[in-house]
């Protein structure tokens, strides 16, 4: 989990990055509903870390690999900890009761009271589809969307008094823009990184600028027909909701941000028709950008492995290894020793077909060590491999790298 964790800072952190510098490029070239798709390749980028690209060569097996399995480290990690894990894993839970605790408090409002569809008030918005039901709460100053089982568009107390039926129409056409578009699992995923990258001040930069960007979206999908008239009774509402003084909620980008506000105001101002196709280029632009860069890096990364390794290992090389868990009995009695294993690879990296060719001593190792292989992963390659050869080498203590050694067989 932390190898993976640090493997992909770089990678997110840069598109993040990205994302945020052009936005204003971006902005005026795709609109606000353009920008905001463009969030979606921050999850596609992460699941490219899962994909192996494979190789057009075939893998050579022409000689055994050597490994060692130190069981003095493996004795020594037993006693410690990983104490890079247990700090990301405290922050992660300290970061998640605080997004549950806030998701409690709202769920327990005590002034939540639910509007009835025959009631005066209902008879004035816009039909709301049928699994979204309607409340008001005196905890809230802006609306806003909430809940995944049980969906609930919230308004203030006041909602009904302080704004027209026009303004009204067009705020609750906003929320449910957000509910029928599936914001809330979108926003579910953004606090999800936050969580996983709670230590990273680029991804809390992109989770706000992403809140900001899906308001502005949800801008321009309302008032994409509208005329302008109503374009300017939705920007006195957003007037007022600025004036409310409400503030930037941890889970929720409440209407009530002022600086929030007066970007969306002035998008408004500026919006104009952006064609589909040329959106869609643009996606089709970044992703094609992300499996190359991925492509790239794996390739680079394997090559580097290979260089350092180059020495030590032969034939085909493994993407992920697990390392075999040293006997405890062997451990404490100082047993050392090795095992030998032929195994074919598929042309998908999967290791299959594994057999012992020679340990010792015979039998204490053998099984951990056929587990331990049986769950490496190759590089994926079109016709894979047949009978590969590795030894693991079972020490207590790592031989000194400055003294030279020489290996002598008969």
């Amino acid at each position: 989990m932390t190898s993976w964790l640090l493997s992909q800072i770089l990678p997110v952190s840069l598109l993040v990055i990205m994302l945020i510098m052009s936005h204003k490029f971006v902005l005026k070239r795709l609109g606000a509903i353009g920008q905001y798709s463009l969030w979606s390749l921050l999850p596609f980028t992460l699941l490219l870390s899962f994909v192996e690209f494979p190789s057009v060569k075939a893998i050579a097996n022409s000689q055994i690999s050597h490994y060692v399995v130190n069981g003095q480290k493996q004795i020594q990690g037993l006693v410690g900890s990983d104490w890079l894990l247990w700090a990301w894993f405290a922050g992660a839970v300290i970061f998640t009761l605080v997004i549950f605790s806030l998701g409690y408090k709202a769920s327990t409002d005590k002034s939540l009271e639910k509007i009835d569809k025959n009631s005066n008030h209902f008879s004035t918005q816009l039909s709301l589809p049928k699994s979204l039901s309607l409340f008001s709460s005196e905890e809230i100053t802006s609306p806003l969307i909430c809940g995944f089982i049980n969906p609930r568009l919230v308004v203030p107390v006041d909602f009904f008094d302080k704004y027209s039926e026009q303004e009204q129409r067009l705020i609750i056409a906003h929320e449910v823009c957000h509910f029928l578009r599936k914001d809330l699992y979108a926003n579910f995923f953004a606090v999800s990184l936050l969580i996983l990258f709670w230590f990273n001040p680029v991804i809390w930069l992109g989770y706000f600028r992403f809140r900001k960007d899906q308001e502005l979206a949800c801008d321009s999908q309302v008032l994409s027909n509208k005329s302008k008239s109503s374009k300017l009774i939705y920007s006195r509402a957003l007037l007022k909701c600025a004036q409310s003084g409400g503030q930037l909620s941890f889970a929720q980008l409440q209407y009530g941000d002022r600086q929030t506000m007066t970007e969306r105001i002035l998008q408004i101002k500026t919006m104009r028709p952006v064609s589909k196709l040329m959106t869609l280029t643009a996606i089709s632009l970044g992703m094609l950008a992300s499996i190359s860069l991925s492509y790239a890096g794996s390739e680079g990364s394997a090559h580097d492995h290979k260089a350092e390794q180059k020495t030590e290992h032969h034939g085909p090389h493994p993407v992920m290894r697990i390392e075999p868990k040293y006997p405890i009995d062997a451990a404490k009695n100082r047993i050392t020793g090795f095992v030998q294993l032929a195994f074919d690879v598929s042309s998908s990296g999967d290791v299959n077909n594994i057999s012992i060719i020679e340990s010792s001593p015979i039998g204490v190792f053998d099984n951990v060590a056929t587990k331990a292989l049986s769950q490496w992963k190759y590089k994926a390659s079109i016709n894979g491999s047949k009978q590969s050869t590795v030894q693991l080498d079972f020490v207590m203590d790592e031989p000194k790298k400055n003294i030279e050694h020489i290996k002598v067989t008969p």
